[in-house]
């Protein structure tokens, strides 16, 4: 009997998934299930599936970083401002550069100045909304650019969203490298310390 519970353990999320499914249909009807909704909520996946990706690996370590939605945040304000002035490429570079330089500097204290993780991590978080809502004066920015809106609703045969099979892809090699790969052997025993 007890190793019947353990192994039902294993399957916790599926039932809660499937739970949730359940529930969705009760109360959406068919809505939920069409298409549109499906590859709507799938291009969500991926967006939580990258934050979800990198913090993966801060956690490995036994680090934590709460200021990854304002991270995200001002770099998707960047791209917004930037698309029509440089275009799409451009302005996801300088995007990816913004986040790389947040990254350095809360490394910075936390490794220099030893302050706690979580302590550099909300400081910068709360700077970091800060400087969106100034800069944005609390209003949505809309990205005018045919092109990039084009990259971002990219899906295969109109359904399934680029994005999201990119997410599954880098997901799928994470999970390779850190269950067979001395690297992956490293992080967990950098976590296990």
């Amino acid at each position: 009997m007890k190793s019947q519970k353990i192994n039902l353990r294993k399957y916790d999320l599926f039932f809660i998934f499937a739970g949730l499914l359940v529930i969705a249909l009760i109360f959406s009807g068919s809505i939920f299930f069409r298409m549109r909704n499906l590859t709507s909520v799938l291009r969500l996946a991926a967006i939580l599936g990258f934050a979800t990706i990198g913090e993966t690996l801060v956690l490995l370590v036994k680090g934590i970083d709460i200021s990854v939605g304002a991270v995200m945040g001002i770099s998707s304000m960047f791209i917004a401002v930037l698309v029509p002035v440089v275009g799409a490429p451009m302005a996801i570079l300088v995007a990816l550069l913004v986040c790389v330089a947040i990254g350095i500097l809360k490394s910075f204290f936390i490794v220099n100045f030893k302050i706690p993780a979580i302590v550099t991590t909300m400081g910068l978080m709360w700077f970091i909304r800060g400087l969106s809502g100034a800069f944005s004066n609390g209003k949505l920015i809309r990205v005018e650019s045919e092109g990039y809106n084009k990259i971002a609703s990219l899906s295969l045969f109109h359904t399934i969203p680029v994005f999201f099979i990119v997410v599954f892809v880098i997901g799928a090699a994470l999970y390779y490298l850190l269950n067979n790969t001395a690297v992956g052997k490293h992080l967990y025993a950098v976590g296990g310390q």
